[in-house]
């Protein structure tokens, strides 16, 4: 298991394998998706968090209805939702992959050519 998961992740993951090694082994194989619900919510959980992961599962789990065709269903990656700041160069913002220009005489930031 992920170290960086929460108690109560760290729960449902134990619920999640205790599901795949005594009670669906005595179901057979009946997903229609690939990776099967229950390993899309062990990634979901670990990737996620509990809550966030909980919420794709339980999505997972209300779309393998009879009619779904299935198929492939990846666990969405995570999204970093706080980009790099810029680059602090003696306190003023430098450009670090654009051209920039000098905002005053003494600034120390190189124009990139």
């Amino acid at each position: 298991m992920t170290q960086g998961t929460s108690a109560a992740g760290r729960g449902a993951l134990q619920i999640i394998l205790f599901y795949q090694r005594y009670i669906s082994v005595l179901t057979g194989p009946t997903c229609r998706y690939h990776p099967t619900c229950s390993h899309y919510a062990t990634t979901a959980i670990q990737r996620h968090g509990f809550f966030r992961g909980t919420r794709l599962a339980a999505w997972r789990l209300l779309r393998c209805v009879p009619w779904t065709p299935g198929g492939i269903d990846d666990v969405p990656p995570t999204v970093t939702r706080h980009p790099e700041p810029p680059a602090l160069h003696d306190g003023e913002l430098c450009p670090t992959t654009s051209p920039s220009v000098r905002t005053s005489p003494h600034s120390t930031c190189q124009a990139q050519e």
